[in-house]
């Protein structure tokens, strides 16, 4: 509706993504703006006539709706040298709380948290804050707790009024609980570090899997998706699925981590997806990976060894 307001056209290439579809579009309509998932940049990018497509017209790649990372934000920017990109955090309930503001910035020079892509900073006409649930107050600034967004742009409860704990009110207004695990620095950026539920707690340490994948995937050169599996003596571990070792080992990918991230982030294992019995990652209709359908196959992997 922003394009349209503005004059644009939208195209949608098809009822389902495919990158020949996308890349067809490009240069039949002389896209200018376009928006990703990370799943759809990769499988664009390694498509076998990627190199051969004009997609000189591209001027912004925006991506979102899932963990962006600077090793994206770099193979976006080396795939569409034409383009400006971008990262930005949508949601079906509402959203607009945070700006870009790194338009003219080298992806290279975007201040990262870890690997991790900012989002931005807090729009004009929005309030964040980062809750701490154990102390029952908003969190210091660099310190991690859930999201929580007030807005005029943000729904004010669900149809029906089911899960009506997702929202609350205040002297501040009405406040939509995101379920992202976010954090605020010292410079007012916003970061979301992963959703809460996928948080794996090790030993009483909450590890976001999105770090750990954006690791493994600079090292490996794949998609990795990493999911908690229960253990009886530290209550979760880490697990990393990928689409393939690409010559990598097991070993070499747990040892990387430790490397890292330290002890206490090593994985409990790695398997890739042929060795799951999978041909490719089960993923939702907007190309996100469904975990539950990962562990398990991930638990009948490992009943099997």
């Amino acid at each position: 509706m922003a394009l349209w307001r503005v004059g644009g056209t939208l195209v949608m290439p098809g009822a389902a993504f495919t990158p020949e579809a996308v890349l067809d579009t490009i240069e039949k309509h002389s896209i200018t703006n376009m928006l990703l998932l990370p799943f759809q940049v990769h499988s664009i990018v390694a498509h076998p006539t990627f190199s051969t497509r004009d997609t000189s017209t591209i001027q912004t790649v925006f991506t979102g709706a899932d963990m962006i990372t600077k090793d994206l934000l770099v193979k976006m920017t080396i795939a569409f040298p034409t383009a400006v990109v971008c990262t930005g955090h949508g949601m079906t309930e509402g959203g607009a709380f945070c700006e870009w503001v790194w338009f003219d910035t080298p992806p290279a020079q975007i201040p990262y948290f870890g690997e991790i892509s900012p989002l931005g900073k807090i729009s004009a006409g929005s309030r964040v804050r980062i809750w701490d649930q154990e102390a029952g107050s908003v969190a210091r600034r660099g310190a991690p707790g859930e999201l929580h967004v007030c807005n005029d742009v943000t729904i004010r409860h669900y149809l029906g009024h089911i899960n009506e704990d997702s929202f609350y009110s205040d002297d501040l207004g009405r406040w939509f609980k995101t379920g992202d695990l976010g954090m605020i620095d010292t410079d007012g950026i916003i970061y979301v570090l992963g959703r809460i539920k996928d948080v794996v707690m090790r030993a009483g340490v909450p590890i976001t899997p999105a770090a750990l994948e954006s690791t493994i995937g600079v090292l490996t050169g794949v998609l990795v998706s990493v999911i908690a599996i229960l253990s009886p003596t530290l209550g979760q571990e880490p697990f990393a699925v990928l689409q393939s070792f690409n010559g990598r080992s097991e070993a070499e990918i747990k040892q990387c981590i430790i490397d890292v991230f330290g002890k206490d982030y090593q994985l409990a294992g790695a398997a890739s997806l042929e060795q799951l019995g999978l041909d490719a990652f089960p993923l939702t209709t907007t190309s996100k990976v469904v975990k539950f359908e990962l562990q398990k196959a991930v638990q009948v992997y490992l009943d099997r060894q």
